[in-house]
């Protein structure tokens, strides 16, 4: 295993980027001992009234780097259930979400604990905040659910670069449960949906709750009913994207705390999937994912005809979004053929199961 990287708080051992893994590691011990020399480590307290120390072992980018939480209450090797889960769901800039679930918690009334890692140097230090409760819910839509309670549909933006501006938000897209019975045929008749979104601002310190209509594609049907949030992207300082990787991905542009502003764009290329498909899942983000690149928001796609799709050009193609006024599009950034790519010499030297 790799060596952590050295313990200091001087801004160069802290690189641009790093690979983590988002479950934390829990360690039942001294958390003011373990913390003590650890400029990352910062001192956590929770709804409960429970409190601990979250921290980092930091590695090389082309290496795995690790939460930690230090916690002192439980103990180590029972077989019992975790009294404490800690999870990275979204990050941005020098920001980290953090959602803890502890054992003690009633969820009847509430969802795991928020917390905003803010990564710093020696000056300002590392900091932490632990964001208010949210008890509200989705009222009448059919998926009937509170907010934050699904990881990943949070995300969190650091609007304009600065760490002290930032918004948490909740996507929830579903119709309402009132208007349709349960044996209604939706692939005759699609539903009217709705977007449910839940925000919290830094500046206002409160969570609100909006409810609206769906965003409608431009000139390409309806709001697909089936759709799915995979994951949450920032993008551009100002964005929000919630990411269906079959279908579309919803943008809520965040200039403005009061106006928050609902976009929808599919996703490039074949998306004619099964229903059941869709319903399943069947894990799509292990042949597509949508990143940001370069200052670009990039969907790439990965065809090797095990899709169910029709057609099958067995290649990996990469697309870049554009934006042209308030409308979307997609433009091809690059196209490799799988064939040419598994006949390259390096590929053929990895020994790869074929």
């Amino acid at each position: 295993m790799a060596d952590a990287i050295p313990g200091s708080p001087k801004p160069e051992v802290f690189a641009d980027w790093m690979l983590l893994l988002p479950l934390g590691r829990l360690h039942f011990d001294d958390p003011d001992a373990a913390a003590a020399h650890d400029p990352t480590a910062v001192a956590v307290d929770t709804s409960t009234d429970e409190s601990g120390y979250i921290s980092f072992t930091m590695r090389h980018p082309s290496k795995v780097s690790y939460l930690d939480l230090h916690w002192p209450y439980g103990i180590p090797g029972v077989h019992a259930p975790s009294p404490a889960n800690l999870f990275a769901v979204s990050s941005h800039e020098n920001l980290v979400l953090l959602r803890m679930a502890l054992a003690s918690m009633d969820y009847r009334f509430g969802g795991p604990d928020l917390f905003v890692y803010t990564f710093g140097s020696s000056s300002p230090p590392p900091s932490v905040r632990r964001l208010p409760a949210c008890t509200e819910m989705t009222r009448d839509l059919a998926c009937g659910r509170g907010f934050l309670k699904v990881e990943t549909n949070l995300g969190i933006l650091c609007r304009g670069g600065d760490p002290n501006n930032y918004v948490v938000a909740d996507l929830v897209v579903s119709w309402k449960e009132s208007s349709f019975p349960d044996d209604h045929d939706f692939t005759t008749n699609p539903p009217q949906m709705f977007a449910a979104l839940c925000t919290f601002s830094s500046k206002k310190g409160a969570w609100t709750t909006k409810e609206m209509l769906a965003p409608q594609p431009h000139g390409q049907g309806q709001f697909p009913y089936l759709w799915c949030c995979d994951r949450v992207r920032p993008f551009a300082g100002r964005f929000l994207c919630w990411v269906d990787f079959y279908s579309g991905m919803v943008f809520c542009d965040f200039s403005d705390d009061d106006s928050p502003v609902l976009h929808y764009t599919p996703v490039p290329g074949i998306q004619q999937f099964s229903v059941k498909r869709l319903i399943e899942r069947y894990c799509p983000e292990s042949f597509r994912n949508v990143t940001v690149s370069q200052g670009m928001l990039r969907f790439v796609h990965i065809d090797n005809g095990w899709q169910d799709l029709e057609t099958s050009d067995r290649a990996i193609t990469v697309w870049n979004l554009m934006a042209t006024g308030d409308c979307w599009s997609w433009e091809i950034h690059r196209k490799i053929n799988l064939d040419d790519l598994w006949a390259q010499r390096g590929h053929k030297l990895l020994a790869l199961p074929s």
